[in-house]
C-alpha cells in the first residue's frame, strides 16, 4: 500500500523531498479523494508520534493546525506572486521542526502555480531544506510545468475497490457485478470490458481484443445501454450514454476504427 510505503519512508528518514499527488477521478472527486488521502497520510505521520492520541482526536488537531505542517491554498484562478499566496509557503522555510522531526508543506490545486512564481520555486525544488517534504497535490491531473514536474515524483495514487467499481447513484449496481448477474452472453469482448472497468487489464489491451471484431462495437453498446438503463437511480449516466452515442454515430461518418469510438464513451462512464 503506497500510504504505508510513505509512512515506512518517513520514519526510516528517508522521504524525498517533493511529491506531485494525482489520482485517476473526474476532478470534483478527486479533489476529495486526494485531501482525505493526503490528511490521513499525515495523520499516520502525527500518529508515529503521539501513538497515545485516538485518529479522532489526531484529527481535529491537524485541522487547527500543526507547527510543523503548513497547508497552502488560493481561492483565485491561480497562484501569483502578487497577492502573496505564497508567502507562507518561503516563510515556513525558514522554520524550524518543533515535534516531527521533519516539516510538510501540502500545495492545493497545484495546476494553479504560474510559470512565474514556478521559477521562483525552482531554487527551493532544487534544493530543499533537508528536512522538508513538499506535496503538490493536483486534482485537474493536468501536466505539470517541466520545471516542477522535472524535479518532483509524480505519484497517481491507487483507488480503493469503491472507486474501481463505480455504481450510478444510490440504488445502482457496479458493473462487473451486474455483467455477471445479468448478461447471458459469453462474448469476450463483455468481460474483456468488464475487466477494463476494474482495472484487471489495461486499456490498450481491452483496444487490441475489439480491433476488427465488426460486432463488438454494436453489443458492447447494447450492454451498456441495458446496464445504464436498468441501474442508473438519477438518470444523469443515461443522459451522459445518450450524449456519447450521438458523438459515436457523428464519428461513424468518418469510418474511423469502432475500438476509438468506444473509449471515450467507456472513459466518460467509468472514469478510465
Amino acid at each position: 500500500m503506497l500510504k504505508n510505503a510513505l509512512l515506512s519512508k518517513y520514519k526510516n528518514n528517508n522521504l524525498s523531498h517533493f511529491y506531485i499527488l494525482t489520482c485517476p477521478l473526474p476532478e470534483h472527486r478527486a479533489r476529495v479523494f486526494l485531501e482525505d488521502w493526503t490528511k490521513d497520510f499525515l495523520i499516520g505521520v502525527l500518529e508515529t508520534q503521539k501513538t497515545y492520541c485516538s485518529k479522532e482526536k489526531l484529527k481535529k488537531g491537524l485541522e487547527m493546525g500543526h507547527s510543523d505542517i503548513q497547508f497552502i491554498s488560493t481561492k483565485n484562478k491561480t497562484y501569483t506572486l502578487k497577492d502573496k499566496d505564497f508567502d507562507e509557503f518561503f516563510k515556513f522555510l525558514d522554520h524550524k521542526s518543533l515535534e516531527l522531526g521533519h516539516k510538510f508543506i501540502v500545495v492545493w490545486d497545484a495546476h494553479k502555480i504560474t510559470e512565474t512564481l514556478a521559477n521562483k520555486l525552482l531554487k527551493t525544488l532544487e534544493e530543499p531544506p533537508v528536512d522538508i517534504t513538499i506535496l503538490f497535490i493536483d486534482p485537474m491531473n493536468k501536466e505539470m510545468l517541466p520545471t516542477i514536474a522535472s524535479r518532483a515524483i509524480s505519484l497517481n495514487l491507487p483507488l480503493p475497490k469503491e472507486e474501481l467499481n463505480p455504481s450510478l447513484g444510490p440504488q445502482g449496481r457496479d458493473f462487473p457485478t451486474w455483467v455477471k448477474n445479468s448478461v447471458h452472453n459469453e462474448d469476450k469482448t463483455v468481460l474483456s470490458m468488464s475487466q477494463l472497468v476494474t482495472r484487471e487489464i489495461p486499456l490498450y489491451q481491452f483496444i487490441e481484443e475489439i480491433r476488427g471484431n465488426k460486432g463488438a462495437e454494436e453489443l458492447l453498446i447494447k450492454v451498456l445501454m441495458q446496464w445504464v438503463t436498468q441501474s442508473d437511480a438519477n438518470g444523469q449516466s443515461l443522459d451522459l450514454m445518450k450524449q456519447q452515442l450521438k458523438l459515436v454515430d457523428h464519428q461513424k461518418v468518418f469510418n474511423g476504427p469502432s475500438q476509438y469510438r468506444l473509449v471515450p464513451l467507456l472513459k466518460k462512464l467509468f472514469t478510465l
